[in-house]
């Protein structure tokens, strides 16, 4: 998977605590903050609400605000999730999923079916 370097600054006392973890575990600090991030991700987008959305996004071939909608129609203040939540996820998607259309795709190709099926009328 493609990875995308950021600069954060944390706390000192953040910093000591993921040193010392790494130290114990034999890891890098990298590999502590991913592990932490994926955690994080995890537990605000469990598991049945990204099935939804991949179900929405994969099977379906929604937008990402039709997915989006169908997310929170199905979960309603249960998913703490964004537009942005849904694109980051269909970008994963894509990545593992040769259908899956970007969201552009989806809506140039509903936009050319609307213009050929208006010329024949």
């Amino acid at each position: 998977m493609a990875q995308t370097r950021i600069t954060v600054t944390i706390d000192d006392d953040q910093h000591a605590a993921i040193s010392e973890i790494a130290e114990v575990e034999g890891r890098g600090l990298s590999d502590i903050v991913r592990e932490a991030l994926a955690d994080l991700i995890a537990s605000r987008w469990p598991e049945d609400i990204q099935g939804t959305a991949k179900r929405a996004i994969v099977n379906e071939g929604m937008t990402n605000q039709e997915a989006l909608e169908e997310v929170l129609k199905r979960h309603g203040d249960r998913a703490s999730t964004s537009l942005a939540s849904i694109a980051w996820y269909r970008t994963k998607l894509r990545k593992v999923h040769e259908n899956v259309r970007s969201d552009a795709q989806i809506k140039l190709d509903r936009k050319k079916a609307a213009a050929d099926k208006k010329k024949r009328g």
